[in-house]
């Protein structure tokens, strides 16, 4: 059985990886274990999701979102976003750096004295336009990167029956 999460109004987050106490006050926060945080707010506009990782940091993420069976979207955030679609039974190709409807924080990577490394915000922070939604029950699921963890840990493509559900407002 899915686990739901009602997705309250709320007002807007800057997409930065990092939680502000103040900034995410106002969502609905599912804890699925010590290591992994999931909030949920929207506005008239925008739904926005943190997805906290408060023991460790990852190098990227792959959200996987569907307002219904047919209408899935695999958002994916490391240092750069792409995007592919779920369409008979198969993802499409990713198209990199052509988000017109979401936004979410980089990993960045640097260079300084000890050699290249990467940034570590305390998670990921997306914002995603209602419009491409089309519904008011949304199913998530997440596979962080480096070290890989997944929600639920059972994650498939071929059913979202036990992915999270987000009810949103109207």
């Amino acid at each position: 059985m899915a686990q739901e999460l009602a997705v309250p109004a709320g007002s807007m987050v800057l997409s930065n990886g990092f939680f502000l106490t103040t900034e995410w006050a106002d969502a609905n926060r599912l804890e699925v274990s010590d290591s992994l945080e999931v909030f949920a707010k929207q506005d008239d506009r925008y739904l926005y999701l943190g997805i906290r990782t408060p023991r460790s940091s990852h190098t990227g993420i792959d959200l996987f979102i569907a307002s219904t069976q047919n209408s899935r979207h695999h958002l994916h955030v490391s240092s750069a976003l792409s995007e592919a679609i779920y369409s008979n039974s198969n993802w499409s190709d990713s198209k990199w750096e052509e988000n017109t409807w979401w936004v979410a924080n980089k990993i960045g990577l640097y260079q300084d004295d000890s050699g290249r490394r990467t940034s570590e915000p305390e998670g990921f922070e997306f914002q995603i336009s209602l419009d491409k939604l089309k519904s008011n029950d949304v199913a998530l699921a997440l596979h962080l990167k480096r070290p890989d963890l997944k929600y639920p840990a059972d994650l498939e493509d071929s059913s979202i029956s036990n992915w999270l559900r987000l009810i949103l407002n109207n």
